[in-house]
């Protein structure tokens, strides 16, 4: 998703110095209303990360964004492709690709040869 939107510039994003200084425990991207929250623990002073809504509704935000082009500077371009189409550990890229292309074909937000039949 970050990779697909506009980044606010560096000198807009609060720094250690500020979020002491202000107090500021949220700060919100523009775009598909992510949130970070300050960390309440005392070792990790004004790191801020993802709260607990936003990476509930990550699927959601992506489906909005996922037909924007990625940025030219983005970072991890295919990253949710990768994970969502591939195998995983267990299962070597090889394996994959030699399968029919029928079966890497993408249906919903997986491959054809991921979807498993219902148990009766």
């Amino acid at each position: 998703m970050l990779d697909r939107i506009p980044l606010p510039a560096e000198k807009d994003i609060p720094d250690a110095a500020q979020t002491k200084e202000t107090d500021l425990t949220h700060w919100r991207l523009q775009g598909p209303k992510s949130r970070s929250s300050k960390s309440k623990k005392e070792n990790v002073a004004a790191s801020f990360f993802f709260s607990a809504d936003t990476v509930e509704r990550a699927k959601e935000f992506y489906t909005r964004v996922r037909h924007l082009p990625y940025r030219a500077d983005a970072g991890s371009k295919g990253l949710y492709e990768a994970y969502s189409l591939r195998g995983g550990w267990m299962i070597p890229p090889g394996l994959i690709q030699g399968l029919p292309a029928w079966a890497r074909a993408t249906y919903g937000d997986h491959t054809v040869w991921q979807w498993r039949p219902r148990a009766c």
